[in-house]
């Protein structure tokens, strides 16, 4: 097996424009709240303030030498870039601007003349002479991250959702469709090939480009694309086969270096949360991509509510807050399915069981232990719940 320590922690965070929170207003690095960033193995965050202020990475990197930094791109220009830590000839969002709206014809919009979709400000994938601006100007600034995430990166259209596809550049909406898609991948292979090794992850669906791409971000985990109520198809969907048949977090066969992520959302209450935690974090080590809990905003109530939960999950046992050596150890084999619907996997000072099904389930391991409890044989997992597991 691959050398990963697991469970693999992840941080879909997010920096305003002035680089708070992990700057201070005063443009001083924010020790603090960089501390706690960094214990997670694979911090994923804005470009924009790293653009100008690339020693928030160093100190990162600092804290935690293990730190993987993902550069995070969204596929979306804004109306009115306003950068607030450099000259606008070397800001990312107006080089991105500029692009998209004075450069080519790079602005996505709604037959009604609005922005497609309504306010977001989508890129117009079609013109592939945006996709190689673009592609190029995430190259130039990939150089200090560790790989990159693009987000709001659709990769097609099942049907016409009321784009101006004349205003794009095309006579039909087939004609545009087919570009679209022939611009998705031209972007993706530019920019892996501009960064190399490094891997290469999107936002938007599943098994698409799996040469090139190294795989894919689930948010909302298990509901993306399923809805609520928490349904079990809602799991098997996301883990397995989806409704539109493309495969799901264990059946990925994307490119190495391997890199996928699932997003769990707190719910109402920290005992809800928890276990939104521990589902998907047992979720995401029952293969060796990364778990994150919700997307950090920038503003000081997430700061307060979620850049300072930590779970025990995370470091149970012999781990260390970012270690980057995560407590269960390697991998000794690939997770499987149990007759009861459980899923486990087995690792060097532990064991992972989750349970997808819609009835509590039970399960027997050698004597293991929780982090708030004796050790034992015999295990309750409750409904749409995991249990992380130590040796004794």
């Amino acid at each position: 097996m691959n050398g990963i320590q697991y469970p693999r922690l992840g941080y879909y965070g997010a920096m305003a424009g002035n680089g708070v929170p992990l700057l201070n207003t005063d443009g001083s690095l924010n020790l603090t709240n960089l501390s706690k960033q960094a214990m997670w193995d694979v911090p994923i965050l804005d470009v924009y303030p790293v653009v100008h202020r690339p020693d928030i990475l160093d100190a990162l990197r600092t804290l935690n030498p293990f730190a993987e930094c993902i550069m995070y791109v969204v596929m979306r220009w804004w109306q009115n870039p306003n950068p607030a830590l450099g000259p606008r000839h070397e800001d990312f969002a107006w080089r991105f601007f500029e692009i998209t709206n004075r450069e080519t014809n790079g602005a996505l919009y709604q037959t009604d003349g609005a922005t497609y979709p309504a306010g977001d400000n989508w890129v117009n994938l079609s013109n592939h002479e945006t996709c190689t601006a673009l592609a190029d100007l995430i190259v130039a600034h990939a150089g200090r991250w560790d790989g990159v995430l693009l987000d709001d990166f659709c990769p097609g259209f099942g049907g016409n959702p009321g784009i101006d596809y004349v205003r794009a550049g095309h006579q039909t909406w087939e004609g545009f469709r087919a570009a679209w898609e022939m611009g998705h991948r031209l972007l993706s292979v530019r920019v892996k090939n501009g960064i190399g090794a490094k891997p290469l992850v999107f936002n938007y669906g599943v098994d698409v480009h799996p040469d090139i791409m190294s795989g894919g971000m689930r948010e909302g985990f298990p509901f993306q694309n399923v809805g609520e109520p928490p349904l079990m198809d809602g799991w098997q969907g996301n883990m397995l086969l989806n409704p539109w048949g493309k495969r799901g977090y264990l059946k990925e066969q994307y490119a190495e270096p391997h890199l996928s992520v699932l997003v769990s959302d707190p719910r109402a209450g920290m005992a809800m949360s928890a276990q939104r935690l521990r589902f998907g974090l047992g979720s995401a080590t029952l293969d060796d991509g990364i778990h994150s809990f919700k997307r950090g905003e920038n503003d000081a109530v997430w700061v307060r509510n979620h850049l300072d939960w930590w779970f025990p999950e995370y470091t149970f046992g012999k781990g260390q807050k970012g270690s980057g050596k995560g407590w269960l150890g390697r991998a000794l084999g690939e997770a499987y399915k149990l007759s009861t619907g459980v899923w486990t996997r087995d690792f060097e000072r532990g064991a992972v069981f989750v349970n997808p099904t819609l009835t509590v389930q039970n399960a027997s391991t050698p004597l293991m232990r929780k982090h708030d409890g004796p050790a034992k044989r015999a295990w309750v997992i409750p409904s749409q719940d995991a249990i992380l597991l130590q040796r004794q």
